[in-house]
């Protein structure tokens, strides 16, 4: 019976030996898939990270749009602004031009009146001079009488 005992005791002992064999094994398991889940989350969180950051460049990325829409926005206004200031010099321009075009126009028809007049003139110079002659004669004639 001793021998039934030992044999007994030798078998709970081996058993032992190999459950602590397999609980290391296991305890070994259980550390390496808790350390593979730390890393699955450690790296969820890096993602999450960069899916922010990349959100908040994404909103100063369309804030960027924004500005330069509203700046081209305003360049079409300012170059809308100064052509109208464009019209409104042109419209000046054609109102100077239009008067110089009289001016000039009232220019050239007094020189031409200013010659009919001279002409005229010279029409009225040979009665003149007729008259003049006559009336020499006469004071000539009453002197010499």
């Amino acid at each position: 019976m001793h021998r039934l005992f030992d044999g007994t005791l030798q078998l709970v002992v081996i058993v032992d030996v190999l459950d602590n064999i397999i609980y290391s094994i296991l305890e070994a398991l259980y550390v390496c898939v808790v350390v593979a889940d730390l890393i699955a989350v450690c790296f969820d969180d890096v993602l999450h990270l960069g899916l922010t950051v990349t959100k908040v460049i994404d909103h100063l990325t369309e804030m960027g749009v924004c500005s330069v829409i509203t700046l081209k926005g305003s360049v079409h206004l300012i170059s809308l602004l100064l052509k109208l200031a464009d019209l409104l010099l042109l419209r000046l321009d054609l109102s100077l031009e239009l008067f110089n075009l009289v001016v000039e126009n009232e220019f050239e028809f007094l020189q031409f009146l200013s010659l009919f007049l001279e002409a005229i003139n010279l029409v009225f110079f040979f009665p003149d001079c007729v008259v003049f002659l006559d009336d020499l004669k006469r004071l000539f004639t009453d002197v010499l009488s």
